[in-house]
């Protein structure tokens, strides 16, 4: 009956307690947690696996990226800064020991 500490950052309710209205915050720790949590990492990990066909180009992994996360397709500024964002993490993860598929991945993970 504990609660996670995720969870905890969103002010999800005690489970062994009932209130009619619970607090509301919006606080840097709940970006911090998004960024940084086990759990948050994981699934971007598993979305980056899911989204990086093999086969499929640059182009159509982002634009289905997009479509999942925003039911839309990205703009030549979003594919721009996409590709520069690529480039620049796999770079510093490969300048970090990384082999290229390794930081590829990490690359997408991250974007």
């Amino acid at each position: 009956n504990f609660l996670s500490p995720f969870l905890a950052t969103f002010d999800a309710p005690i489970p062994h307690s009932t209130f009619g209205r619970r607090a509301q915050s919006n606080v840097p720790a709940q970006a911090l947690v998004l960024m940084n949590d086990p759990f948050v990492m994981q699934q971007a990990q598993a979305w980056a696996q899911k989204v990086r066909a093999p086969t499929q180009s640059f182009a159509a992994c982002l634009t289905g990226m997009y479509e999942q996360a925003f039911c839309r397709w990205p703009s030549q500024t979003e594919i721009r800064e996409a590709r520069s964002f690529l480039s620049d993490q796999v770079a510093f993860y490969e300048q970090e020991g990384q082999d290229s598929e390794s930081a590829a991945h990490k690359a997408w993970s991250d974007l």
